[in-house]
C-alpha cells in the first residue's frame, strides 16, 4: 500500500513516516511539501491508496488541495492533520470530504496509523459499496430489459389471492389481451374450466416454497380460443416468506399440434408397419432383427416375438449364408452392392419361401450407419410360374426342334422322290417320244410329228421344274459340299434369276460345322433374302459369313424399303407372318440370336450369331 503524505514541516514528516512504517511494514510512505507538488504526484501517473494532507500548506492550504483530490474521477481517501483541535475545523475538514482528521497533540503519532487504516478501510468499504449499487442497478435494469423483450410471458402472482401483479409485453403480443385489462385480476379467469384444479394445485405448491413446472395448460385468448402454454413457476420469497408467484410461460399451441399431429402419424405408421401387406425387418449392424412386423413374421410361420434377436441369417437358406452375410458386412460399410439374387428362406415348418428383399441404410445424425430396414416380398408363385413357363418353352422349343427335323427330313425325303422317281419317269418319257419321233414313217401326218415335239417340250419343261422344286426344297450340295459352296451356288442363282445384286463374303471359314448349324444358317440366309427380293424389294443385298473362335456370325444388309418394326409388334402374333417368327427360332434352337433391325426407306439389318460346336470336318 502506498501513501501519499503532505507535509511542508520536515520533522513532522520524518515522525509520521517512521510512525507509519512502524505500524505495517508494506506500507510505503512518500513525502511532499506542498499541496501542488501532491497534486502532480496525483495527476502523474503514479498510484497511491491514501493521502495523508496537512492542514496548512505554503501557497494552497489543505482545504483547497482536498477540494481539488475530491473532484478527480477516483478520488482517493484523505485524513487531515493539523495542529488545531478546535470542532470548527473538524466540521469544516469533514464537509469538505475527508474521511477523518488527526490533532497533532502528544500521542498523535500513535493514532495516524490507525486513523490511516480506518479510513482506507472505510474508502475500500464505500468502493465496494457504490459498486455493489451500481452492479444491482445494472442487474435491475438488464431484469428490466429481459422482461419487457422476452419472448415468453413473464408473469408475478400475488401470494394472498392469486391477483396478477407482474405482465411483460409478450402476454399481449401472444394472447391478444392488454396488460391494463388483467393486471390486478385473478390468474384463475384466464385458465380454462377443466385445467382450473391443475392450475390451483400448483400455486398451492408454489405457495409452500417449491419451484412447479406445469406443461399444457390452457389459457384463454382475446379471440376466445384457448392457448396451450408451458409454465414454469418459482415462488417470490422476502425474509423467508413466500409473497408470491413468479413465473415463465411459453406458447407451445403450435408445438402441441404438432406433437399430436406426429403421434397420430405414429399411429398410423405403427398400423400400417404392422398390418402392411409387404413383409418388414429392421437389422442392427451385427444382423439381428431389431424389429419385424407381423406380416413377415407370418410369412415364414413365426410369432414377432420369436424373431426379435435372432440373427436374419438363421431363416436364409443354408447354401446361400455366406454370399448373404458378405453383402450384408459391405452394405454395413457403406460400400454399393449390386442388386441381390432372388433368395430362399426357410419357414418354420421348414418348407422353403422364394422372396425379393429390397435394403435401405439406417444412419444417425452424423451420417454413420447403424443398422438396414428391409422389405421382403414373397414371389414363390411367381417363381413357380416362371418355372413352369420356362419348363413350357424348352418343351415347345424341343417339339419345335423335332418338327424342323422332321420337317427337314419330310423336304429331303420329297426332293429325292421327285428327282428319283419322278425325273427319272419324265426321262424315260422323253427317250420314248423320242423313240416314236425316230419309228415314224416320213411320210407320216405331220401334225402327229407336231403333238410329239410339244410333248417332248413339256416333259423337258416338266424336268426342269422338277429340279427347280429338288433345289428349293433341299440342295443336295448342302449336305454333301457344306454351307460355303451352297450359298456362293445359291446366291449367284438368285442374283441371275431375280436380277439383283447379292454379294456374298466370307471370312475365316476353315472348319465345316454340323449338319444342323449349317441348315439352320442357310434357311435362315434362304428366307432373309426372299423376304429382301420379294417384299422389301431390295437391288443389293450384302451378306458376310465370319467363323469366330466361339461363334459363327452373319451380316444381311439390304437397301430395301424397310419397315416400321414397332408396328410390326403391335400386330397379334397371326398377323405378324412367321418369316420373321422363324428366321428368330431356329437361331434360338441352337442357343444363338437373330435381331432384326429395320426403318421405312433405310432398308434392313439381320445379324445372326450361333455358337459353334465340334467341327465335323475341314472344307
Amino acid at each position: 500500500m502506498r501513501i501519499l503524505l503532505v507535509e511542508d514541516n520536515a520533522d513532522h514528516r520524518e515522525l509520521m513516516c517512521r510512525a507509519l512504517t512502524k505500524y505495517d511494514r508494506t506500507w510505503q510512505v512518500v513525502g511532499v511539501t506542498s499541496g501542488e507538488e501532491a497534486l502532480r504526484h496525483l495527476t502523474g501517473g503514479e498510484t497511491y491508496n491514501l493521502v495523508l494532507l496537512d492542514y496548512r500548506l505554503p501557497e494552497r492550504d489543505g482545504l483547497e488541495v482536498l477540494e481539488e483530490i475530491r473532484r478527480s474521477e477516483a478520488p482517493l481517501p484523505v485524513v487531515v492533520v493539523t495542529g488545531r483541535g478546535d470542532e470548527q475545523v473538524a466540521v469544516e475538514v469533514m464537509k469538505s470530504g475527508a474521511y477523518d482528521y488527526v490533532v497533532k497533540s502528544e500521542d498523535y503519532l500513535q493514532r495516524l496509523p490507525v486513523a490511516a487504516q480506518r479510513a482506507m478501510e472505510a474508502h475500500q468499504l464505500a468502493v465496494d459499496r457504490k459498486r455493489a449499487e451500481e452492479a444491482l442497478l445494472e442487474s435491475e435494469e438488464r431484469y428490466r430489459r429481459l422482461v419487457e423483450t422476452a419472448p415468453e410471458v413473464i408473469y408475478n402472482l400475488s401470494a394472498e389471492d392469486g391477483t396478477i401483479t407482474l405482465l411483460n409485453p409478450a402476454f399481449e403480443k401472444i394472447t391478444g389481451w392488454s396488460r391494463a385489462e388483467w393486471l390486478g385480476k385473478p390468474f384463475m379467469s384466464l385458465v380454462h374450466p377443466d385445467d382450473v384444479t391443475l392450475a390451483m394445485e400448483t400455486f398451492q405448491h408454489v405457495s409452500r416454497g417449491e419451484a412447479t413446472p406445469l406443461y399444457g395448460l390452457r389459457i384463454l385468448s382475446k379471440s376466445g380460443e384457448y392457448l396451450i402454454g408451458e409454465f414454469t413457476s418459482y415462488p417470490n420469497i422476502e425474509k423467508g416468506k413466500v409473497t408470491g408467484e413468479f413465473g415463465i410461460a411459453r406458447d407451445i399451441t403450435e408445438r402441441k399440434r404438432v406433437e399430436e399431429a406426429l403421434r397420430r402419424s405414429e399411429a398410423r405408421y405403427k398400423e400400417l408397419w404392422e398390418r402392411a401387406p409387404v413383409a418388414y425387418h429392421v437389422l442392427d449392424p451385427d444382423g439381428k432383427i431389431a424389429k419385424v412386423n407381423q406380416t413377415e413374421a407370418s410369412m415364414l410361420g413365426y410369432q414377432v416375438q420369436e424373431m426379435v434377436g435372432k440373427s436374419i441369417f438363421d431363416f436364409i437358406l443354408p447354401e446361400q449364408r455366406e454370399e448373404a452375410q458378405k453383402r450384408f458386412r459391405q452394405k454395413i460399410r457403406g460400400l454399393s452392392v449390386p442388386k441381390a439374387e432372388d433368395r430362399i428362406y426357410l419357414k418354420k415348418d421348414g418348407s422353403q419361401i422364394y422372396v425379393v428383399v429390397d435394403d435401405v441404410l439406417e444412419r444417425d445424425a452424423p451420417g454413420k450407419v447403424t443398422g438396414i430396414r428391409s422389405t421382403m416380398t414373397d414371389i414363390t408363385e411367381r417363381k413357380n410360374a416362371e418355372e413352369t413357363l420356362a419348363r413350357y418353352i424348352s418343351e415347345l422349343r424341343q417339339l419345335s426342334k423335332q418338327l424342323i427335323t422332321v420337317q427337314e427330313a419330310e423336304r429331303l425325303r420329297i426332293s429325292r422322290e421327285l428327282h428319283d422317281e419322278m425325273g427319272q419317269a419324265l426321262t424315260m418319257l422323253r427317250i420314248n417320244i423320242a423313240s416314236i419321233k425316230e419309228s415314224l414313217l416320213p411320210g407320216y401326218a405331220k401334225g402327229v410329228k407336231d403333238r410329239l415335239a410339244d410333248a417332248d417340250a413339256l416333259t423337258e419343261k416338266l424336268l426342269g421344274q422338277i429340279h427347280e422344286l429338288t433345289l428349293e426344297l433341299r440342295p443336295h450340295m448342302l449336305d454333301d459340299l457344306g454351307l460355303v459352296p451352297t450359298l456362293r451356288w445359291y446366291t449367284e442363282r438368285l442374283s441371275r434369276r431375280l436380277n439383283i445384286e447379292i454379294l456374298f463374303t466370307q471370312k475365316n471359314w476353315k472348319e465345316r460345322p454340323d449338319s444342323e448349324i449349317s441348315t439352320a444358317l442357310f434357311r435362315i440366309i434362304q428366307e432373309a433374302l426372299t423376304n429382301a427380293a420379294k417384299h422389301a424389294r431390295a437391288k443389293k443385298i450384302r451378306i458376310l459369313l465370319v467363323q469366330k473362335q466361339k461363334f459363327i456370325e452373319v451380316l444381311i444388309k439390304d437397301d430395301g424399303r424397310g419397315f416400321d418394326q414397332r408396328k410390326i409388334e403391335k400386330r397379334p402374333p397371326r398377323a405378324r407372318g412367321i418369316g420373321l417368327f422363324s428366321m428368330k427360332e431356329r437361331a434360338a434352337l441352337l442357343n444363338g440370336e437373330c435381331t432384326i433391325e429395320s426403318h421405312p426407306g433405310k432398308g434392313t439389318r439381320i445379324h445372326i450369331s450361333i455358337p459353334r460346336r465340334k467341327a465335323v470336318e475341314k472344307n
